[in-house]
């Protein structure tokens, strides 16, 4: 006998949790009605969101795209500077060796 109660009691319980849900599932949907200007609203908001974060989005590309240029044009002035260094430096060592190679045939047609 205690066996068919606690089945019994059972099945109640989890009737009258079932009955629960639904009651509040139909309150809260009571509560919401879904109206087309409702819905009309959250498509207005949700295209106005999408946009602002476009507009941002585009915002924040640009700015970067500023600071690469000034990157790339800063690098690009640093690396013109270092090749002129190293073209000055090839052409002293050039003009150096020209003058040394003249003073060597000076001193070869002074000698005779």
């Amino acid at each position: 006998a205690t066996r068919i109660q606690a089945a019994y009691r059972g099945h109640v319980a989890r009737k009258d949790l079932a009955n629960d849900a639904g009651a509040t599932t139909d309150a809260a949907a009571a509560a919401t009605p879904e109206t087309s200007e409702d819905v009309a609203a959250t498509k207005i908001q949700a295209m106005h969101r999408g946009n602002a974060v476009r507009k941002d989005l585009a915002k924040d590309a640009a700015a970067a795209d500023t600071a690469t240029e000034a990157t790339e044009a800063a690098v690009g002035t640093s690396e013109d500077a270092a090749a002129a260094k190293i073209q000055a430096v090839y052409r002293g060592n050039a003009a150096r060796k020209d003058v040394a190679k003249d003073a060597a045939t000076a001193n070869i047609v002074t000698a005779e």
